[in-house]
């Protein structure tokens, strides 16, 4: 009977994901500033803002943490492959 298997080289590396969670949140904290200020420019150009490029701000921030996951996998490097059992 064949069985497949799945496993990793350096499983150590996972302990890289516990980071995710740390940037994600720095990443909110910075996002949202505090203080009171107040500017009659902002006033004037909010409603006439483009939201688009703060959405593809954070897609790039997002596609950043995806890409550092992928690294962290890749260093672990999984190994895949068949192990004969007699039964």
């Amino acid at each position: 009977m064949d069985v497949m298997f799945f496993r990793f080289a350096n499983p150590g590396y996972f302990w890289f994901l516990l980071l995710i969670p740390v940037f994600l949140f720095f990443y909110h904290r910075s996002r949202h500033r505090t203080g009171i200020y107040y500017s009659v420019i902002e006033d004037l150009t909010s409603e006439k803002r483009n939201k688009l490029p703060g959405l593809i701000f954070h897609l790039l921030y997002y596609l950043k943490v995806f890409g550092f996951i992928l690294v962290i996998f890749a260093l672990a490097r999984p190994q895949h492959g068949f192990e004969e059992k007699k039964i």
